[in-house]
Parts: structure tokens; C-alpha cells; sequence
């Protein structure tokens, strides 16, 4: 435990598990510290890529809001708290920020004023959303924000339908693109199996294809297509890819250059803009060539 300036401190909003403050509470409080009472050390974090910072680690406060204004309201340059970690936490991280926002409804379900039912919903949305690779259960979501696995899980259906329709349309382009089932589910963190079941002559992109594909009347296409695209979560493109297989050459050429451009802004939506994101587009920019040649 340490004494930390006031000033030095900065409040993050982004990660903060509560949608509202109380000035209530910081009155209260600031009420007991004038007359001496104590509190216990608020809970903060080194983080670096902190937005507006110029590169500077900054202090951030994760547990201790309410108290932190009250001793301002008092005019209390300095405040006791302890750190999360011993850690330097990249701000930049979407994983980083799940961290802390988990984290925060964590202290937020301990002690202090509590979490409504709404706050949690939008913690375990914001979770969710931030972490397409499902790193967080929903179990691990239910026990930081103090619900249950079936509510979290009905909270945050639709994100995580969207998150595996992403992936899947990543793992079927690159088999489209030449790609081995093996190098696939390496490149995913899928089975082997997993890949086979996505792009299997059984997988609904088989099935997709198939409606796609029986539609002899150009005038319902596009209403099909869109309904396709808003029933399965996949893209325009990737849905005219389907709807064109076993067409012309001529008619495939046009739409695999961009059915590659489509695959890089998934992967670094999915991904990140990683060296590993980077390589799988340039490897199906190479796949498209051999197949057009």
C-alpha cells in the first residue's frame, strides 16, 4: 500500500462497470472524511497506449471511484491505494480491456454501490464483444459480474452467433483459397474436424449454396441474397461467392479479388491486424492467383 497524488490518477470510463456515478456517494463520503473516518485503499493499474498520453503510463483507477472524487471534494491531495498488478497493461488490448472490465464489476459486486441488472448485462455484452476468440466463458463472465451462466449466455447469444459466423466465413474462404484443412485449423485454433464440418459438402455453407444456386429467377436474387446474409451472418460478397459457384470463370474472377479484400477486413476484425492476420491475406491473394490461372 501506497500514498498516491490525486492528480496523478486517471478514471477510465470505457472500463468502468457502471453506467452512471452517484454524487450521493461521493457527498457521503466526502461527509465521513471530514470527519475522519477511513476507508480502505482504492485498487489501480499501470497501463500503457493510454488514449491522449503521448506514450505516458498512466495511473488508472480500477476499484475506488466514489472515494477518489470525495477526496477532492476535501481537497485531499493524496489518497492510499494498492496496485492491481505489478504489471505495465496494454491499454491497446481489446484482452486487456475485457481484464478490466471485468475486474471492476468484480469490486462492483463486492462492496460499494451495487451493479443494476442492466449495468451487468452491458459488462458481459462489452466482454463478449471484445473477445471473438471466446477466451471468456460464459461461466467466467457470470462469476465477475455476479450472475448466472444461462442469463449471461441469453445476454450475449447474438454476439457470439456473429462472432463464429466471422470465423466460420474466415475458415471457408481460405479453403476456397486453396488452404490444407491442417494449416487451417492451425491458423483458426480450430480442430481439424471443425474445419471439415465448415466446409464439408454437409456445412451450411453447402446448404447456402444450394439455395443460392436453385434460384433460376434473377429478379429474387437479390432478396435472397440479403436474406441469406441477414439469416447466416456472412457477408454480401461471400453470399454472390456461393450463389456463383460453378458459373464462368469470367463471373467467379471479379468476385474472388473481392471476396480477398472481404477476407482481410474479417481477419483483422477477428484477428487483429496481426502478423498473423497479414500473412493469411497475402497467402489468399496467392491462392486466388493459382486458381485463376
Amino acid at each position: 500500500m501506497m500514498e498516491l497524488k490525486i492528480s496523478d490518477l486517471v478514471w477510465d470510463r470505457e472500463t468502468y462497470a457502471r453506467e452512471q456515478t452517484s454524487n450521493n456517494t461521493v457527498e457521503q463520503y466526502a461527509a465521513a472524511l471530514s470527519v475522519g473516518a477511513q476507508f480502505p485503499p482504492i485498487e489501480v493499474e499501470r497501463l500503457a497506449n493510454y488514449p491522449g498520453q503521448d506514450g505516458k503510463i498512466v495511473i488508472s483507477i480500477r476499484d475506488g471511484y466514489h472515494r477518489w472524487m470525495a477526496h477532492q471534494r476535501q481537497e485531499i491531495a493524496t489518497i492510499e491505494a494498492e496496485f492491481w498488478t505489478d504489471d505495465v497493461l496494454d491499454y491497446s488490448s481489446r484482452a486487456v480491456k475485457c481484464q478490466l472490465k471485468a475486474q471492476s464489476a468484480f469490486y462492483n459486486k463486492q462492496h460499494g454501490d451495487r451493479t443494476s441488472e442492466k449495468d451487468k448485462r452491458e459488462t458481459a455484452r462489452y466482454i463478449a464483444d471484445n473477445d471473438p476468440e471466446k477466451t471468456w466463458s460464459e461461466q467466467a463472465i457470470a462469476d465477475m459480474v455476479g450472475s448466472t451462466q444461462r442469463t449471461i449466455s441469453d445476454w450475449i447469444a447474438d454476439i457470439r452467433a456473429k462472432q463464429k459466423a466471422s470465423r466460420d466465413s474466415v475458415v471457408y474462404r481460405l479453403s476456397r483459397l486453396g488452404w490444407t484443412q491442417d494449416k487451417i485449423a492451425l491458423f483458426a485454433g480450430i480442430s481439424d474436424r471443425q474445419v471439415r464440418n465448415i466446409t464439408g459438402s454437409d456445412s451450411d455453407f453447402a446448404k447456402i449454396s444450394g439455395l443460392l444456386q436453385a434460384c433460376v429467377d434473377d429478379a429474387k436474387v437479390d432478396a435472397l441474397i440479403r436474406d441469406a446474409v441477414e439469416q447466416y451472418h456472412i457477408d454480401t460478397p461471400l453470399a454472390w461467392a456461393l450463389r456463383l459457384d460453378g458459373q464462368s470463370d469470367l463471373d467467379r474472377f471479379g468476385m474472388a479479388v473481392v471476396e480477398v479484400e472481404e477476407l482481410r477486413e474479417q481477419i483483422d476484425e477477428h484477428y487483429g491486424a496481426t502478423a498473423k492476420g497479414r500473412d493469411a491475406v497475402r497467402e489468399g491473394r496467392r491462392g486466388s492467383a493459382r486458381k485463376d490461372t
